[in-house]
């Protein structure tokens, strides 16, 4: 053999022991399930051998054999389809077989009367032995199905529709009932990113070389790969100079009671970030695989006893050229993943329009790793992370305090988070305390900061006509907090839908009183609200039955000539002007009356 050929057989060598020694995820549904249906095999035999005795002594086979042929059926759905391993077995976890006469003394002692001799007693041992081993593997089943499967089986479409309706569910988005809070609100690390991705770069002194590995990627990752490894090592390679700490095909075990089976991640840096990549959709879906690999890593922390701050990572998805980056948190019980970028092909272009959108992502990655890092420098000997503020569960993280009209600041602390009756919840409002209103609690309502007619709502607030506004609260890359008065249903607030449904009175003719009044306060101060129905009036009896009338929602409101209707509205609601289009004098009078007329207005 030459030389050449000497070093490419060394090099094929190498390349062959290094992916042998690559650590391999682990689905211990599937090994338990073909060694159960092994077991099962077994057991059957064994009866089959007792049956001739079992016949003639009376004692039965028949429904045994039965349950034994059944088992052996749900063994084979569980390595056809390990997905529905649990539907498969359950008949068999309460009862797993009728064999409950080969468990007693009395059975030899029967077969030794008979004077079948020790080979029928031997044969009834075995079905002990094989039965035994059968309800060890039911059990150790049981409690393994209890677990979700590695980050590989997870990714596959199978696997995720059904633990996607389960308890141990990720928050994802997929599908669209695993909705939690926006990360943004949860931890600043988030709302910095987004501020990064969605702005203008930073002056920064790696922003050229931002754009060089920007420039690198498209022109590598649009090249073929035959392998998805050689993908994933080409890729490290480009952004090495930005993310030197990468580790690769990192192994995710530990003693979590969710944890029976290993995970494997592409990519990582402990603490920060995790790494999916994939060839194509057809080996999976690496939003849901990445997902899996947050949440085995989350609960590899908590088996660790890391103290709990959220445990906040950026997670990378690359599904050949394209990529996006998302983020993961832990909210108490529940694991949230959330899309924090658009999807971005890796191709080239002349416009530099796709290497720029690669840019964005790659600052914002780099701005939030460098901070996370700096975050994290401080790190004891047990593992403590210490970067976010403690939250009560369900609530944000990110608003510490807001600030008044005057433009003083006020200490804000959120107590729960009001539902809606809608699952998952439509609106992201808030109980909250603050030593500005230390007697009653106050209601923050999140918005998009350019989505809230502010100024409207101050100037109907200030004739008694809206809840009393005390202030603000921005956070750069994350909502607005608008803190204004809560409307305590305990102190007979309901809406006007709610009290016309008590009260039919109030949809007649003329408009009550209160509520011409009310229209009048808005005319006088140049106002329109674009959505004033039934829903967004609250009101109460007060002074013995005087009716007190308030307007909430202000999310189109603003000043008549300049306010406009959003683009997308309710469909089934006749809207009297058109979507995009400024909300004209007369429409919240007509509005609210149409809707107070329908027998189903809202």
């Amino acid at each position: 053999m030459s030389a050449t050929g000497n070093k490419r057989h060394r090099e094929d060598s190498e390349q062959t022991e290094q992916k042998s020694k690559k650590p391999k995820e682990t689905n211990k549904v599937d090994s338990i399930g073909g060694r159960l249906g092994d077991a099962t095999e077994q057991l059957k035999s064994w009866l089959v051998l007792l049956r001739p005795f079992a016949t003639q002594s009376g004692l039965g086979l028949s429904n045994a054999l039965e349950r034994v042929e059944d088992l052996e059926v749900a063994c084979e759905t569980i390595l056809r389809n390990p997905a529905g391993t649990p539907e498969a077995l359950l008949p068999f976890f309460d009862e797993p077989l009728a064999l409950h006469f080969v468990e007693k003394p009395e059975a030899t002692s029967t077969i030794t009367k008979a004077g079948r001799g020790t080979g029928y007693a031997g044969r009834l041992e075995m079905v002990r032995i094989s039965l035994s081993a059968v309800k060890g593997l039911l059990n150790e089943l049981f409690q393994s199905r209890k677990s979700p499967p590695s980050a590989f089986t997870y990714a596959k479409s199978a696997y995720w529709h059904y633990w996607q309706d389960q308890e141990t569910a990720i928050f994802n988005l997929r599908p669209k009932k695993n909705q939690s809070l926006p990360l943004c609100i949860l931890h600043p690390i988030f709302a910095q990113f987004i501020a990064t991705y969605e702005g203008v770069l930073p002056d920064h002194p790696r922003i050229p070389l931002v754009h060089q590995i920007a420039h690198q990627l498209c022109l590598s990752m649009s090249e073929k790969f035959t392998e998805e490894h050689h993908r994933s090592e080409k890729f490290l390679r480009d952004i090495e100079p930005l993310f030197s700490e990468f580790e690769t095909e990192v192994l995710i075990e530990s003693d979590h009671r969710l944890e029976a089976n290993a995970s494997k991640v592409d990519m990582a840096l402990e603490g920060f970030i995790l790494g999916e990549i994939k060839m194509e959709f057809s080996t999976g879906d690496p939003y849901m695989q990445v997902s899996r690999s947050y949440q085995a890593q989350v609960h590899k922390y908590i088996a660790q006893n890391w103290e709990n701050d959220g445990f906040p990572h950026l997670l990378i998805c690359l599904l050949g050229p394209i990529i996006f980056v998302a983020g993961g948190f832990l909210d108490g019980e529940r694991t949230i993943v959330e899309p924090l970028t658009d999807p971005c092909l890796m191709l080239p272009d002349y416009s530099k329009r796709r290497q720029n959108h690669l840019a964005r992502i790659l600052c914002a990655t780099m701005e939030a790793f460098e901070t996370l890092k700096l975050a994290r420098s401080k790190i004891n000997k047990q593992g403590s992370l210490k970067c976010s503020p403690a939250a009560i569960e369900g609530t944000p993280r990110v608003y510490l305090s807001f600030s008044d009209f005057e433009g003083k600041t006020h200490a804000l602390t959120f107590l729960k988070r009001l539902d809606n009756g809608i699952l998952p919840p439509t609106n992201l409002f808030f109980l909250a305390k603050s030593p500005i209103n230390s007697d009653n609690p106050l209601l923050v309502k999140l918005v998009e900061s350019e989505c809230y007619g502010i100024d409207a709502h101050r100037a109907l607030a200030q004739s008694s006509v809206a809840p009393f506004l005390f202030g603000f609260a921005k956070v750069k890359g994350s909502f607005m907090a608008i803190v204004m008065e809560y409307l305590d249903p305990s102190d007979g607030w309901m809406t006007l839908f709610e009290y016309k449904e008590q009260n039919g009175s109030i949809a007649g003719q003329p408009l009550h009183p209160q509520l011409a009044g009310l229209l009048s306060t808005m005319k006088q101060k140049h106002i329109v609200h674009g959505d004033l129905r039934p829903a967004n009036i609250m009101v109460r009896n007060f002074n013995g039955g005087e009716l007190e009338v308030k307007i909430i929602d202000f999310d189109w409101a603003g000043t008549r000539g300049e306010a406009r209707y959003p683009v997308i509205r309710n469909p089934e609601i006749r809207w009297p002007g058109r979507s995009g289009e400024l909300i004209g004098e007369d429409d919240d009078s007509i509005l609210l009356k149409q809707t107070l007329r329908s027998p189903r207005a809202t």
